[in-house]
């Protein structure tokens, strides 16, 4: 219910700062998209916006050249984990294709290592190759839509320009700002919607009620 009056609030919040005839389902649900992640993540710069929306178009396909690798870096990033802000998971951008979810649910012995590590793997395989000219198109029609609701970004020139000559060389992929990476300690991986509701969301769920389940026992007997 919280969430469901959270993002209604954000729609009456739109539909009364925009001109409403200037507005489209396209224009809406990208502003819901940048919305939700300037709410989770404020200090948000356009280049992890435009990750976000990247993210969402074609998953983690474009990282994964070799499964030894990938399970290498999954690995090292494990070892080195002690901390990541943000939800166990969450949607990619505005189709909401994939989703990203925290490597705390492998520290925290919700999911193993290799369920966790094949639906990465198997959620690449289902990932198509990034089209850069038609990516192009896509950003610029996002980036018109954010623009619409008004949204102003730390460094957005200087990230507007970066974007437009990484597409300009033919590459697409983005880093998060290193004042989103010293701030919230990103650490996820992307999994597809399908795969992630099918086998793997019910199984987080059911932990983290079983830990609210625990924690409130804990505050009742200590008030009984």
């Amino acid at each position: 219910m919280k969430k469901a009056n959270s993002i209604s609030l954000i729609i009456v919040s739109i539909l009364l700062t925009s001109c409403i005839s200037e507005l489209n389902n396209f224009d809406l649900a990208v502003i819901l998209a940048v919305s939700k992640q300037i709410k989770e993540y404020p200090k948000s710069q356009l280049c992890d916006v435009y990750k976000n929306f990247f993210q969402d178009q074609f998953g983690p396909g474009h990282l994964i050249e070799d499964t030894s690798k990938a399970g290498e870096y999954l690995r090292e990033e494990l070892n080195s984990y002690e901390f990541s802000s943000g939800s166990y998971y969450e949607f990619t951008g505005y189709k909401n294709n994939y989703y990203r979810v925290n490597l705390r649910v492998i520290k925290e012995d919700i999911l193993s290592y290799q369920e966790f590590f094949d639906a990465f793997l198997r959620s690449a395989k289902l990932t198509q190759k990034p089209n850069v000219e038609k990516w192009k198109v896509e950003w610029e029609n996002i980036y018109h839509s954010i623009k619409k609701y008004d949204f102003h970004f730390v460094n957005e020139r200087q990230d507007r320009k970066a974007i437009k000559s990484l597409l300009s060389q033919g590459q697409y992929a983005f880093h998060h700002s290193e004042i989103y990476r010293n701030n919230y300690k990103p650490h996820y991986r992307l999994i597809s919607k399908n795969i992630f509701e099918n086998e793997l969301k019910g199984k987080i769920d059911m932990a983290l009620k079983k830990h609210e389940d625990i924690i409130n026992d804990l505050y009742i007997n200590k008030f009984r």
